[in-house]
């Protein structure tokens, strides 16, 4: 009988393994059809982080792009669905993560976060501004990701956070230490104030995940400004992200900046970008500019783990700025056009010269 259950578990694993291959095929040929068929099958298992990785390191780089494939991924992951009634009969809810860039006084984003009023005024800005249709049920999750969990996370994690938050959204569960909860999932300590917080107001960069279920009582789902596919394209929809930016920062203090709703991959690139948009407008206040000058010369330092993002104005040296490098390439078109619009002058280097002092992300 042992035995029995081994070969089981065996063979089990091995079906697994080769719908993972299957599904990997299917993407790289852009076969919809099969994607759509293999994913819902494979997206749940615990080992799907190990056994997606495994498959894709077998694949040449030349005809397959891992870091679009990790992008497309991560979006599919961020989407569930959950059943209910509606008039029409039996409906699909759609359940979806996403997320809102943060900068600011860190002090200042963790006591927002840790405010149940605040997060219910957030969660409600989103249907106060027209942004989320009206049959959208949203929570504002209070867990806060960090620039190293955020380069961390995994289409694994993605999907472990979103079955957590479905039984909440659906009512089956209370919301109860949800946020303590997706903090263990994505890796955050939510007990840890800033460490330089006693040595004044520490600036920091951070996404906050947010969720919505959509239920539209005739089952018949209409697309709205956070739809997955639109969300980190939503120009026609820019006057609702201005009036939802107003309405929030009603909500925050003026320490706190806000960028739009996101997908994590772009949160991702925001995140970054604004890492190093802060360490050079204060070094530019520090040598005498109100904001950075347009610069003689922008270089890049690309290690296995992290990037280094340096430039010269003149004398003046400003960074490197250390960027984990999953947030670098996690969308990087969006990088590299705020890059070049740094300097005429942007540079891949084999080193960077002069170093002075790392500024890491926190």
């Amino acid at each position: 009988m042992a035995s029995g259950n081994v070969g089981d578990g065996h063979a089990r694993r091995s079906d697994y393994r080769q719908k993972v291959a299957d599904f990997v095929d299917a993407y790289a040929r852009d076969d919809d059809d099969r994607i759509g068929r293999l994913f819902p099958e494979i997206c749940d298992d615990p080992t799907f982080d190990v056994v997606l990785a495994e498959t894709i390191s077998d694949i040449p780089h030349a005809t397959f792009d891992p870091v679009e494939f990790r992008h497309g991924v991560l979006s599919m992951c961020s989407i569930s669905s959950a059943p209910y009634i509606s008039s029409s009969g039996n409906a699909h809810a759609i359940v979806q993560l996403f997320f809102i860039p943060f900068s600011g006084a860190l002090d200042d984003i963790h006591e927002a976060v840790r405010n149940t009023d605040k997060l219910t005024e957030i969660a409600s800005s989103f249907l106060d501004s027209g942004l989320a249709a009206t049959h959208s049920s949203i929570l504002a999750c209070g867990s806060l990701l960090d620039p190293l969990s955020a380069a961390a996370i995994t289409p694994g994690t993605v999907r472990l956070a979103l079955r957590m938050i479905s039984p909440v959204l659906t009512g089956r569960i209370e919301a109860d230490n949800l946020g303590e909860a997706l903090a263990s999932v994505f890796g955050v300590a939510t007990d840890k104030e800033p460490s330089s917080q006693q040595n004044g107001r520490a600036f920091g960069h951070r996404l906050l995940p947010v969720a919505r279920i959509v239920t539209p009582p005739d089952g018949i789902h209409v697309d709205d400004a956070l739809t997955s596919y639109k969300i980190d394209d939503n120009g026609d929809d820019q006057h609702l992200i201005n009036d939802w930016k107003r309405l929030m920062g009603r909500t925050l203090p003026e320490t706190v900046m806000i960028g739009e709703p996101c997908s994590i991959m772009r949160g991702c690139a925001v995140m970054a970008i604004n890492m190093i948009e802060h360490a050079f407008s204060q070094r530019a206040m520090r040598t005498g500019h109100s904001a950075m000058p347009e610069f003689d010369e922008v270089s890049i330092l690309q290690t296995e783990a992290s990037v280094h993002v340096a430039a010269r104005h003149g004398t003046y040296v400003y960074g490197p700025v250390q960027l984990p490098a999953a947030l670098f390439f996690s969308d990087l078109e969006l990088v590299a056009n705020f890059i070049d619009g740094l300097s005429n002058d942007v540079r891949w280097r084999d080193d960077l010269e002069p170093k002075p002092a790392v500024v890491k992300p926190h």
